[in-house]
């Protein structure tokens, strides 16, 4: 996001610790046009600072990526920090009208594909299935449908939960790898599998479907409602929606003769996920609204 309005010509300082010691700094070096932060952790710690603005008329936006309501206490944080703020920018539209009640002005706003996110091409196959994530409680489904993959295919999984997985029996483990790393790693995997935290919640998923498909790789995601909207079914991504037809479609895109088809879909949603769905979008998006506010 930095570096995406620094390209479209803002002035843009980072602040890393001591947040409200620079920003006080800045304040007084010169005029400061808003403030914006993603972090709950940043946001919860420096309410005096986002007070502080607030009285004097400095607008302040939080770009939030996570849901609240994990638990009580982060939800309890969301509020007061979300109070504090201009605009809140989230995707988990279910709370909004709840967030509308407490003074709140909450707009939907997704993540996109990084720039560091490339195309690798391959014609060598080491794993028939492929995952990107952590190895959580709140994901305990999610693992336990791994563990039941990863007994029938060859499933390799990218993590850094990478004792957790191979303490639970998971063969093909190997440590998180960065964005620009994606590219090569789904490249030598037929399919990439997409599991968010929930698919009950509308409109709300994890960046992990545009990393993947602006790293060029073949999805099947679980459908979710709206995210229909951003990548076209059987255009961009194959979408899924139980356990049991994830499996019937794993095993027909498996097939050999799906190759072709597998790899014009792959160009497809490489080539729309990076036109449609890049930060530098989300970044117009976001200063088209400040503009109009």
């Amino acid at each position: 996001m930095i570096a995406e309005l620094r390209d479209q010509g803002h002035t843009v300082h980072r602040v890393g610790n001591f947040h409200t010691l620079k920003t006080m700094r800045l304040l007084k070096s010169g005029p400061v046009d808003a403030l914006i932060f993603n972090s709950l952790k940043v946001g919860h710690r420096n309410r005096r600072l986002l007070s502080y603005l607030k009285d004097r008329s400095i607008p302040v936006y939080w770009w939030y990526f996570d849901t609240a309501e994990l638990s009580r206490k982060r939800l309890s944080r969301v509020i007061e920090t979300a109070q504090l703020v201009d605009v809140f920018f989230n995707k988990d539209k279910r709370l909004f009208r709840s967030y509308e009640g407490r003074s709140i002005h909450p707009v939907w706003l997704d993540q996109g594909v990084p720039r560091v996110c490339q195309f690798v091409d391959s014609e060598t196959h080491n794993y028939d299935l492929g995952f990107f994530g952590s190895y959580h409680i709140a994901h305990q489904e999610r693992s336990d449908l791994l563990k039941v993959l990863d007994r029938k295919y060859d499933l390799a999984i990218y993590t850094a939960d990478e004792a957790r997985f191979k303490a639970a029996g998971f063969r093909n483990v190997f440590p998180a790898v960065s964005q620009e790393e994606i590219a090569a790693c789904v490249s030598r995997i037929k399919i990439t599998l997409v599991l968010n935290y929930s698919k009950e919640q509308p409109y709300y998923w994890s960046d992990r479907i545009h990393l993947m498909l602006g790293s060029g790789a073949f999805c099947l995601a679980e459908r979710i409602e709206g995210l229909e909207e951003s990548y076209q079914e059987d255009r961009d991504v194959i979408y899924f929606d139980t356990d049991q037809d994830l499996q019937s479609k794993i095993d027909h895109w498996l097939q050999d003769e799906q190759t072709p088809q597998r790899n014009r879909i792959r160009h497809q949603a490489h080539e729309h996920a990076h036109l449609q769905h890049s930060y530098a979008a989300r970044v117009k998006t976001f200063q088209t609204f400040i503009a109009d506010k």
